[in-house]
């Protein structure tokens, strides 16, 4: 062991052998690196650290929630909850810049530009659903049964052990928005409470369901996706981003991620991009984007994260 290294070059190390281990990006989307103890020492978005957990530590070692689960899974399972960019290989399509030039800190990945966000809405604190998701997702004042994307999105399109949501999440999301007073936030906590005071029966799968949205939606934003002239996709996307972040795929990430675009300098064309997250688009989570990769001619490229 090197005890001469920084804290960045130890944690570029771990990721470095993880990536080649695993044949997969995924772990540039999940919370590992401990914070780093100077606030001189910032690590670049693609080492992402515990911050952004599920969970931390709360009194009585008891866990509290206070971020929304990984897309991209636990990684001892060793199964992919998605396959967003196919299997395409891994090698030769991503690096990290050599030590002791001006790319050291920047981790370059291949793939493409699928769209970019075009509305957001308030982030689902404590995992309550905003009344203002309904607007985005174009299901009025809640009434009826919910669009299939709205329903799927906010599951992640996902069962709580990563296999397909069962059938009846549709019939519990309209149960569940029933609950609620009119034009009001749903909140997730008060109607798992109510429905498992009652008597058994249906009011299992409302809990059951909210649970699983819980878990899902968490402090991220609903957001709404233009790819290309006829795709508007509802997502999920960190609480962080911005209309207008770019939603990619990188090959050898199982799920899409937001980047954000910077000019390196005036003069040039060149850029650079910052990583926000992982994020869910409804419809592209399964090797979809690669359709409209062809149907749009979108090119392929290289981007340098920092």
């Amino acid at each position: 062991m090197d005890y001469d290294k920084s804290f960045f070059e130890v944690c570029k190390d771990f990721l470095e052998f993880t990536i080649e281990s695993s044949q997969s990006l995924d772990m540039i989307c999940r919370p590992w690196a401990p914070a780093p103890l100077s606030p001189d020492e910032q690590l670049p978005s693609w080492i992402p650290t515990v911050r952004g957990a599920p969970y931390r530590p709360g009194v009585n070692r008891y866990h509290n929630r206070v971020n929304a689960d990984n897309l991209v899974g636990v990684p001892s399972t060793g199964k992919r909850n998605y396959n967003a960019a196919r299997k395409y290989p891994l090698k030769k399509t991503w690096r990290i810049g050599k030590s002791g030039t001006p790319e050291d800190r920047s981790l370059f990945v291949s793939g493409f530009i699928l769209g970019s966000i075009n509305q957001k809405a308030l982030p689902a604190q404590q995992g309550n659903i905003p009344a203002s998701w309904l607007n985005l997702a174009e299901w009025k004042n809640g009434s009826g049964p919910p669009p299939n994307a709205f329903w799927r999105t906010i599951v992640a399109d996902r069962g709580p052990n990563g296999g397909n949501p069962p059938p009846y999440y549709q019939v519990a999301c309209q149960q569940a928005f029933d609950q609620r007073a009119t034009d009001d936030d749903l909140n997730t906590e008060r109607l798992m409470l109510m429905n498992s005071s009652i008597k058994p029966g249906s009011e299992k799968v409302v809990t059951e369901y909210l649970r699983r949205v819980q878990s899902v939606v968490w402090m991220r934003v609903l957001i709404r996706t233009t790819i290309g002239d006829s795709h508007k996709n509802l997502g999920l996307a960190p609480q962080t981003v911005r209309e207008g972040d770019l939603i990619c795929i990188v090959y050898g990430c199982s799920v899409p991620v937001v980047l954000r675009k910077f000019p390196i300098d005036q003069e040039s064309e060149k850029c650079y991009y910052v990583l926000i997250g992982e994020c869910y688009i409804h419809g592209m989570m399964d090797g979809e984007a690669f359709r409209i990769l062809q149907e749009l001619k979108i090119e392929r490229e290289e981007f340098e994260l920092r």
